[in-house]
């Protein structure tokens, strides 16, 4: 099995206020999100938030189901998004390939089977992935880089200069 899950409970306002720095890190840090030939999530009792990083250096990586959704697949009820951080790779939905290169990214919609992969294990592709419930499915959208909006924040004479990219995915109904 090349998925690996941890499970987080969700914390009070109150009771994080008087956490320590080790508390907080214990229960607010996910660290160890790319393992090196795996998928490591973490499944939380925030809106039951999955935060999981997949690091295909072989093979494909498969997302295996994880106990916590209850189901059989880990899309049955939920939808996913994947933004490549490391170097070339491709995503499998029901079969039908998808490369990535750096910084693009992909919507899955509810119900698809998926698996990862890295076009080259020395420069092996990182998966940032985040999960959600899904009440509707959606359609496969691959977003590169290239096609998201540049917005610059702030001004270089008054701060550290940002940007950040806006992706727009037109969910067809």
């Amino acid at each position: 099995m090349t998925t690996n899950f941890t499970e987080r409970h969700a914390i009070s306002p109150t009771e994080a206020k008087g956490f320590d720095t080790e508390q907080l890190r214990a229960n607010f840090l996910i660290d160890d999100l790319f393992i090196s030939g795996q998928i490591s999530l973490t499944y939380t009792q925030y809106d039951r938030m999955i935060v999981g990083g997949a690091m295909p250096a072989g093979g494909a990586l498969p997302l295996d189901p994880i106990k916590p959704t209850g189901t059989e697949n880990v899309l049955d009820r939920r939808e996913l998004i994947a933004v490549n951080i490391g170097g070339a790779g491709s995503v499998s939905v029901d079969g039908e390939g998808f490369d990535l290169g750096p910084r693009d990214m992909i919507y899955i919609g509810r119900g698809a089977s998926v698996s990862f992969a890295s076009a080259d294990a020395g420069i092996p592709a990182k998966f940032y992935i985040l999960s959600a419930p899904a009440h509707a499915t959606y359609p496969t959208k691959l977003i590169r880089i290239g096609d998201a909006k540049r917005i610059d924040l702030g001004a270089s004479e008054t701060c550290n200069e940002r940007s950040i990219f806006q992706f727009s995915a037109a969910i067809e109904t």
